[in-house]
């Protein structure tokens, strides 16, 4: 299953979630509770000989 990427209108958080766009339920910021997220463009990073190179680390896991 792919990892979708958020960030909430109310905190703004910015959180991964493990899903499909299938479901039905709408995501909830796990920082604040609220359902008012909106979905990030993602780009996937995929190096060498099981290397990574994405740049820097930031918080949350986002660079």
């Amino acid at each position: 299953m792919p990892i979708y990427e958020y960030c909430c209108d109310e905190c703004g958080c910015n959180f991964e979630l493990l899903t499909t766009r299938s479901e039905e339920q709408p995501a909830t910021c796990p920082k604040c509770g609220t359902k008012d997220v909106k979905g990030q463009m993602s780009v996937s990073c995929i190096g060498g000989s099981g290397f990574s190179n994405c740049g820097g680390g930031g918080s949350g896991g986002f660079s």
